[in-house]
């Protein structure tokens, strides 16, 4: 019997990863399983001070990699879900263009690393209207770019992802749909 399970929901900023995630734990808390969110590096990191999005300097990259590396490591046993992953960042990092090409070697095998670890990984294209609420930036350009960068890491890594499309009560169905047969078949809540 399986006993844990990892689940990566990535995208570029303001597109209901996190909505959505709470929306996934809230859901199989209720049908009885053990599911514990990783969510809010970015806010954390900017509280402590650290620039962010085009503004992030290498002080800044560090404390993400620390950040979800330090998460990655901590999964307990049942269903861990993480609102962004190591991903997410090395897209930022790539749309920032102000990393080096050795930085970004480093990136892609963390990257690696934490895909072998995730067991399902959804992505979320940028469907939703950006809204000004004085912590997401609000620059469609620069969303635009972290979602390409982000598409072209997991083409170049060869990921195996799914897009989840359309409203939160979609997303959220297909994702319970996709893990329905996991618990099923491996798990006990």
């Amino acid at each position: 019997m399986k006993t844990a399970l990892r689940i990566a929901v990535i995208g570029s900023h303001c597109t209901g990863k996190t909505t959505l995630c709470h929306q996934v734990r809230d859901t199989l808390v209720l049908r009885g399983y053990d599911c514990r969110l990783f969510e809010g590096i970015g806010r954390r990191i900017a509280a402590r001070g650290f620039p962010l999005d085009q503004h992030c300097t290498m002080d800044t990259y560090f404390a993400f990699i620390t950040a979800h590396m330090t998460n990655l490591a901590a999964a307990p046993s049942g269903i861990s879900l993480y609102d962004r992953s190591i991903l997410d960042f090395a897209a930022y990092v790539r749309a920032n263009a102000n990393a080096s090409p050795g930085f970004d070697e480093m990136l892609v095998a963390l990257c690696r690393l934490s895909l072998i670890s995730f067991d399902l990984v959804y992505y979320l294209p940028p469907e939703i209207i950006l809204v000004a609420d004085g912590q997401r930036n609000t620059d469609i350009q620069y969303r635009s770019e972290v979602d390409r960068c982000l598409v072209d890491l997991l083409e170049q890594l060869g990921a195996e992802y799914v897009s989840v499309v359309g409203d939160t009560p979609i997303r959220l169905q297909r994702i319970l749909q996709d893990l329905e047969p996991l618990l099923a078949s491996s798990w006990s809540g």
